[in-house]
């Protein structure tokens, strides 16, 4: 199921219940907020909201509200922009199963909204976010779905599960511990590698980041975030990242400055970083960038370049990728691989319009 919530003073979101069916269950796949107050017609960008452990759909949802004075009305949702909150069954991460539920309702979302000539959405432009595990998340989805990231907004979040929460470590003081094989070991963990957001960085380079959290948190420690912002740094000195965390704050507020202003979710500094990505077609390619994956199953193109095949499975896979201008109208990539057997090549927006002259990969001239 799935509701939609317009953006229009209210005292509830007025939701409507649409049916989705999920495998052999059905889930509550999505609850959707929408605006018919700023209405145009072209195709909307997405905010896909990715909830915590034990908060349902329409709660996430329903968070992305604020009050303009004490005593007005609530306004629902985000201007200019779907907001989508997908909803996972089961273990809480939104890795694997997870991560396709939430790309499932957004396919979903874009489906069943272009026959609304003014606020049809659109699955390629979508600013990933959301809270706690949902913060996770927004990370996950972002490494793997770089293609279609106009920006990312993990709040309260955490690298990777193994390492929060002691129901997720792995092989910590287990008895198997005095019986496996290193190599067999090795190969355990390599089987959910490909969840390591920070192994994945490299995807999320030239995407605007804005990371948030309570400087109070007891639950996720802001430790999460001042690591991902050193190494996203490291990476790109001059990436557009930031890590913000709000003074006085835990790990959930409905109030950050002022009573009913949006809270964690959708205060004014959230907003205004909304306001200035929503409006982003697709992110401008940086003259190089790099694709990397642990898994190609698990993950999308990047610069419109996807690895199919690795050389040797579940190792670190790269593709180092260059844009070179040979004059006004012609241009080349250059490519140098890593663990690559096979790749396939797109169409990319943020590619230039203009003739491709020559394809370069490991030296070899394959197009010319």
């Amino acid at each position: 199921a799935a509701a939609i919530a317009p953006l229009l003073p209210a005292s509830s979101s007025h939701l409507k219940v649409l049916s989705t069916n999920s495998g052999e269950r059905v889930q509550k796949s999505a609850e959707l907020c929408s605006s018919s107050k700023y209405c145009w017609n072209r195709k909307w960008p997405v905010i896909m909201t990715l909830h915590g452990t034990g908060v349902k759909a329409t709660a996430q949802a329903d968070a992305y509200k604020y009050k303009q004075d004490k005593q007005g009305d609530y306004t629902f949702g985000v201007e200019g922009a779907w907001v989508l909150a997908p909803s996972r069954h089961g273990a809480h991460n939104w890795e694997g199963v997870g991560r396709h539920t939430a790309i499932a309702a957004l396919v979903h979302l874009h489906y069943s909204t272009q026959h609304l000539t003014s606020l049809p959405a659109n699955k390629r432009r979508v600013l990933f976010s959301g809270h706690s595990m949902g913060g996770h998340g927004a990370w996950h989805q972002a490494c793997h779905e770089s293609d279609r990231a106009i920006g990312v907004s993990p709040l309260a979040s955490w690298i990777k599960k193994e390492h929060y929460g002691d129901s997720n470590l792995l092989f910590k003081m287990d008895t198997a511990n005095s019986h496996i094989d290193g190599a067999l070991k090795g190969l355990l963990e390599s089987s959910i590698t490909e969840n390591d957001n920070d192994l994945l960085i490299p995807n999320l380079g030239g995407m605007p980041i804005l990371m948030r959290i309570g400087a109070q948190d007891r639950t996720v420690h802001p430790w999460d975030g001042r690591r991902m912002l050193r190494l996203l740094r490291d990476f790109n000195a001059s990436a557009e990242v930031e890590l913000k965390e709000v003074q006085g704050k835990e790990h959930w507020w409905w109030d950050t400055m002022q009573p009913n202003d949006g809270g964690v979710v959708n205060d004014p500094d959230l907003r205004k970083f909304y306001t200035k990505h929503l409006k982003t077609k697709s992110l401008p390619l940086p003259a190089s960038f790099t694709l990397a994956t642990i898994n190609p199953a698990a993950n999308s193109q990047r610069g419109g370049i996807r690895i199919l095949q690795q050389r040797v499975p579940y190792r670190m896979s790269t593709i180092d990728a260059s844009i070179v201008f040979a004059d006004d109208n012609q241009w080349e990539i250059h490519m140098k691989t890593a663990n690559v057997q096979q790749l396939q090549l797109y169409q990319h927006p943020g590619l230039p319009p203009t003739e491709l002259v020559q394809l370069r990969v490991d030296g070899q001239v394959l197009v010319a």
